[in-house]
């Protein structure tokens, strides 16, 4: 399930803008689309926090569809 996630994740940023930028949690620094491709495929910090991110995000989204 977490490779089936991640591999999820990355269609999710490669289906993204090219001028996309995002702070990840309390880091100051701005990622764009290809160096947050890069951090979820290291397994770093800050991509296991967008991968975490992006499974919240689909779980509320399918929460607000079932409770309609």
């Amino acid at each position: 399930m977490k490779d089936d996630m991640k591999e999820l994740v990355l269609v999710r940023l490669s289906s993204m803008p090219e001028n996309i930028q995002l702070h990840i949690g309390n880091n100051s620094k701005m990622f764009d689309k290809d160096s947050l491709i890069r951090e979820v495929k290291r397994d770093s910090v800050i991509g296991k926090k967008f991968v975490e991110l992006q499974k919240e995000y689909i779980k509320s989204t399918i929460r607000g569809f079932t409770q309609i």
